[in-house]
């Protein structure tokens, strides 16, 4: 139900209401066919994985120190070019893109351990001066948050935490590999946070 929910919405993003209205009434009746045709299909409960992994922004002995809006300069600039923060993205291509909001195909390189499809649509959602959202068409959800707290260097270091929600229509409830999927996501998770 979160990806139709979603497929719904995209259709009135960057559009009038007024312009929109009919069109997006008929593209809604087409997603609740769709919705009801594909839960006679899938699994009733379908398996998500959670991950989560924090880590200093200015870990100790690194110069320069990045201040708490540089690091969110970074992470607007990461909505928009995923590929110069993160080493197994290849491409993103971007279908638009608004002060808050980006809508973009993102291609992994081929070879490289990623915890999903070579190929995802996503919506980015900047939520500054401290969180990006993503919504990933397939359902899947990803978060990375700019925090302060008590570290190595004091009392307010900053850092930078990833969240992820992978869907996996693939598996059910009790599916053995189920535990070697999480291992591999927190491993992806690990990598890219410290790149």
């Amino acid at each position: 139900m979160r990806q139709i929910r979603y497929l719904d919405r995209r259709v009135l993003y960057g559009k009038s209401e007024s312009g929109y209205k009919s069109e997006s009434k008929i593209k809604a009746s087409n997603h609740e066919e769709a919705y009801r045709d594909s839960r006679s299909q899938r699994p009733s409960i379908m398996v998500a994985i959670d991950v989560a992994y924090t880590a200093p922004i200015n870990p100790a002995g690194v110069e320069p120190t990045i201040s708490g809006a540089q690091a969110w300069a970074g992470l607007a600039r990461k909505a928009r070019l995923p590929q110069e923060f993160v080493p197994v993205v290849d491409v993103c291509d971007i279908h638009w893109d608004t002060e808050d909001a980006v809508a973009c195909t993102v291609k992994f390189k081929d070879g490289d351990a990623v915890a999903h499809e070579r190929v995802i649509h996503e919506i980015c959602r900047l939520r500054p001066p401290y969180r990006l959202d993503y919504e990933i068409m397939d359902g899947s959800k990803a978060t990375n948050i700019i925090s302060t707290g008590p570290g190595l260097n004091g009392e307010n270091e900053l850092f930078l935490t990833f969240v992820f929600s992978w869907v996996h229509p693939d598996l059910t409830i009790g599916d053995d590999r189920i535990k070697q999927i999480e291992l591999q996501h927190k491993e992806v998770t690990r990598n890219q946070s410290n790149s």
